[in-house]
């Protein structure tokens, strides 16, 4: 039987001898390790485990495609973890074959400017997860009986500081509001002045509209809120044994003959951005 290739693409070069050393606990005394040494040494075994025909080949920069011709023409499925966009569009061109990329972070946005310019019949079938989004842009009834407003949007043009004053005005004086999805989702002068006007309790940021978060933000010194450095999702082992379910299912389906988006589980639509 003819192997058949997954190229997983990290940020930094990931040494699978330290499976399963490499974990997150919930601590707050040492940062935890890189993501890609969390979760890719997790991957290569899971498809070691239950995929046996496939081989991972990873990847971290464009030297790592150099000499692996055969490969990249054999590889089947890009597993993305933690690289950045641009990697991802030097490889393409190179791995003609490609018919599914795999996303473990959720924030596609970057992902999605690389690939809607793909010849519709060889671009991605999937890219991980979908963020899910009730109520339209004008709809202020959600906050007006929410005690807590979680934002997890998108960045796309037409999510763009959609949480503004109208929002923050229809919320509750108790009301608490959160964002993990994207910075540019939220006003920050809107929510600064719902902050410092008594209009909402408080509220937690991970995300921002600059990242960093500049030092003369005034998001520092504003009343009642929680800041974070966008590691919301230090969470324990960055939820790889999730991460691994979801693709356990969309790899089942694929073998299948699953051969587009309306086939697989979790799907991002390029045009939309998410």
């Amino acid at each position: 039987m003819s192997r058949r290739c997954i190229i997983a693409l990290t940020e930094n070069k990931v040494d699978l001898s330290l499976f399963p050393v490499a974990t997150v606990e919930n601590s707050i005394s040492s940062l935890p390790p890189p993501l890609s040494q969390v979760i890719l040494p997790r991957f290569v075994q899971h498809v070691r485990e239950n995929f046996p025909s496939f081989d991972v080949i990873p990847c971290c920069c464009i030297m790592d495609f150099k000499d692996k011709e055969e490969e990249l023409n054999m590889a089947e499925i890009i597993f993305m973890i933690d690289a950045p966009p641009s990697l991802l569009s030097h490889l393409l061109p190179m791995a003609k074959n490609i018919k599914w990329i795999h996303s473990y972070l959720a924030g596609v946005d970057g992902l999605c400017n690389e690939l809607r310019g793909l010849d519709g019949r060889k671009k991605c079938d999937l890219l991980e997860k979908v963020f899910g989004y009730s109520g339209g842009k004008e709809d202020l009834e959600v906050y007006r009986q929410s005690d807590f407003v979680v934002c997890t949007l998108p960045a796309t043009a037409e999510t763009k500081q959609c949480i503004s004053y109208s929002q923050f005005n229809a919320m509750k004086k108790n009301a608490v509001f959160i964002s993990i999805g994207r910075g540019s989702v939220v006003d920050e002068e809107a929510l600064l002045h719902a902050l410092h006007s008594g209009q909402i309790a408080g509220a937690a940021l991970d995300v921002f509209n600059k990242e960093p978060l500049p030092v003369d933000s005034p998001l520092w010194s504003s009343p009642n809120l929680l800041l974070s450095s966008h590691n919301a999702d230090f969470c324990d082992n960055f939820n790889a044994a999730a991460t691994l379910r979801v693709f356990n299912a969309n790899m089942i389906k694929y073998l299948r003959g699953a051969s587009s988006n309306a086939d697989m589980e979790t799907p991002v639509d390029c045009n939309r951005g998410y």
